[in-house]
């Protein structure tokens, strides 16, 4: 049976000698690895970890490939060995335990040299670390650029050190000495590339990535397009299947608007350059599919072809099918073009796919991350998803269903966001198990993302505890993190400014004037937002409880500034702000007389944000701007506080 090329060391510690690399607490065997024969770790991590392994990254044949090492462990190490392939002339490794980076050894990891058989060069054994050299560590090889840390001579000297060798040639890596030489050349390098590219073309290239490095540099940098198209018809003629014809046929699909025309083009251009039959290294194509899949997939569903969207859809990647449900079911579920009863199936069937899939590892393709990276960009996307899908399955009523999702949150996303806090204590409520109300209610507190409705069941539930109401202030700041005090403290610090603001006079919503110049001795909160921007109205709640805790302050007023609206802006805006019933001083942003937008001033303090973007609120004291922040971060309370934060400095000053 052949062996594997990974096999667990299964060797008893004390029959081995195993060296130890200076100053870590690694240990390899042999010292010096030999290309084609196994190399074997021994690591004893300096905290205790369940799982471990190593990310292995080789140079060989001049490509970088990423292998995962999972390591075994015997008695206080962990071991497991390696089959270096036999062209592999340079590699580096780290380590990952219980799902995170360890103990990396600076920014490189572990690197090693490695010789052939004889004790001789192997091809690419100056030309491996000079390109991961300085390299951020936290990027996979495969997609490494050559770094330009490096000087121009190191990285001549590293060619030259290869082609010295008998056995080297440029033609061995084409991509790599271009990218070196434009470093090396830097502005002269479109000039010199005619030279250069007609000396690497007398050694017969044909690899298609080569002939299209070539081609590309032809059309885009010496901006030769005759040159160019010989390049290209040579490409088509040797790789008829191949990326360039591939990247051709693609062009030409996404052209078809007809969405039945498109269905049967996409089908056929799977048949003729089906995924699974092409080269095993798509190197920067992953991308064709990946949009394929986005179309194909939408056009399935705009059709109504529902069974053929599923159908097509759950044999995708968990990268994919993260799209396609973007795309669809939460483009559906927020403009309603589905009804609930339709929709709702439809994304139980990919959810439960996403969840199945998450730690495939399809976010690192084409990419340019790690395994650690990938698995957390996934987890990432499929947070946003889950809060999608929960809050969807609430409003078709499913709620035990959606209660179950709230499993497959990340640690750091499960109590992050107030809306699905709320949502999930009523979902306890919903599905009989109020007993764990309180919990998630108090767990909301110390994350800092609850709503008005979450404090007042709360204290509707410390009153059923405790027999009345006093006491409960305290209980609420005990129940907070310090921590995430100090965080937000320090953000509210950060963001404190001085800033001059041209005064000006708006109508409110009943077309009174009010004048900036009548604020002196106060401070007054502005945010600017819009009917359009979901970001603004979702800062709304977080807003009204500010708006409510300085009500009776007469040193601080609040201004709700509508600003870039569109059409008969003033209506919209009254209508908004009368059907949702915020209790908010509504001003409408005057019509600029250089652009006609309505943004007469928040035109005027776009160059200081260097942003035009909303929400936007800012801190006014005497006419002076002394504090200003763009976004929403998705917690009322923490808007709450960070406003409260603001105010309180303000105020403090003399």
């Amino acid at each position: 049976m052949k062996r594997h090329i990974f096999t667990v060391c299964l060797l008893l510690l004390c029959a081995i000698e195993p060296v130890m690399a200076k100053g870590t607490n690694l240990r390899i065997r042999p010292e010096h690895p030999i290309a084609g024969n196994d190399f074997t770790i021994f690591y004893e991590p300096k905290t205790s970890v369940k799982s471990l392994s190593a990310e292995i990254f080789l140079y060989s044949g001049f490509h970088w490939k990423t292998v995962q090492l999972p390591l075994k462990k015997l008695g206080n190490n962990f071991s497991a060995s390696l089959k270096i392939p036999g062209n592999c002339a340079y590699f580096a490794l780290r380590f990952v335990a219980d799902g995170k980076l360890y103990d990396v050894n600076g920014k490189n990891g572990y690197t090693y040299q490695t010789r052939n058989k004889s004790g001789g060069y192997l091809p690419g054994a100056s030309l491996g670390p000079a390109i991961l050299g300085t390299t951020k560590f936290g990027l996979s090889p495969e997609y490494f650029q050559v770094s330009d840390s490096k000087t121009p001579s190191e990285l001549q000297s590293a060619i030259d050190a290869e082609l010295k060798h008998p056995s080297v040639s440029i033609k061995q890596f084409v991509a790599t000495y271009l990218s070196i030489q434009r470093i090396i050349l830097k502005g002269d390098f479109a000039m010199r590339a005619p030279e250069i590219l007609v000396r690497i073309m007398k050694q017969d290239i044909t690899s298609e990535d080569d002939l299209s490095t070539i081609q590309r540099i032809y059309k885009f940098e010496v901006k030769d397009a005759q040159a160019a198209d010989l390049i290209s018809s040579k490409i088509l003629n040797l790789y008829p299947k191949g990326k360039t014809a591939r990247m051709m046929a693609f062009s030409n699909l996404t052209k078809v608007v007809n969405k039945d025309s498109l269905i049967l083009n996409a089908n056929n251009f799977l048949k003729e350059f089906p995924k699974g039959q092409a080269s095993q290294n798509l190197d920067r194509q992953e991308f064709i599919y990946y949009e394929l899949g986005r179309i194909l997939a939408a056009a399935y569903f705009d059709t109504k072809r529902f069974s053929e969207f599923l159908s097509y859809s759950t044999q995708q990647d968990f990268r994919y099918e993260n799209e396609i449900y973007r795309w669809n079911i939460l483009r559906a579920y927020t403009f309603k073009t589905v009804p609930l009863e339709d929709l709702c199936p439809i994304a139980e069937v990919l959810m439960k796919q996403m969840v199945a899939k998450v730690n495939d590892g399809s976010f690192g393709k084409d990419r340019g991350v790690g395994s650690i990276e990938a698995n957390a960009l996934a987890q990432k996307q499929l947070d946003d998803r889950l809060a999608t899908h929960i809050s969807m399955l609430y409003d078709y009523g499913n709620y035990k269903r959606a209660l179950e999702y709230f499993n497959h949150f990340s640690k750091k996303a499960k109590f992050a966001d107030a809306q699905l806090n709320e949502l999930h204590w009523k979902l306890l409520e919903k599905t009989d198990q109020k007993s764990q109300v309180l919990n998630i209610l108090e767990q909301s507190i110390n994350a800092n993302a609850y709503s008005q409705s979450m404090i007042e069941k709360l204290k509707a539930l410390y009153d059923v505890k405790t027999g009345s109401t006093k006491g409960f202030d305290e209980y609420l700041t005990e129940l907070k993190s310090t921590d995430e005090s100090k965080a937000l403290r320090k953000y509210v610090q950060a963001h404190l400014v001085s800033q001059e603001v041209m005064p000006f006079a708006l109508e409110d919503m009943k077309g009174n004037l009010v004048r900036s110049s009548d604020w002196e001795g106060k401070i007054v909160v502005i945010d600017f937002w819009a009917t359009w921007c979901r970001p603004c109205i979702m800062a709304f709640p977080g807003m009204q409880m500010a708006v409510d805790k300085y009500a009776n302050d007469q040193t601080v007023d609040f201004y709700f500034i509508a600003t870039m609206q569109f059409g008969d802006y003033k209506e919209k805006v009254t209508k908004f702000i009368s059907e949702e019933g915020y209790r908010f001083k509504v001003l409408h942003d005057g019509i600029n007389s250089k652009t006609n937008a309505q943004d007469a001033v928040f035109s005027t303090l776009t160059p200081f944000f260097k942003s035009s973007a909303i929400p936007r609120k800012i801190i006014l004291k005497d006419g002076i701007m002394r504090y200003t922040t763009e976004g929403y971060s998705g917690s009322p309370s923490k808007l709450l506080d960070e406003i409260s934060y603001a105010i309180e400095i303000l105020k403090s000053e003399k």
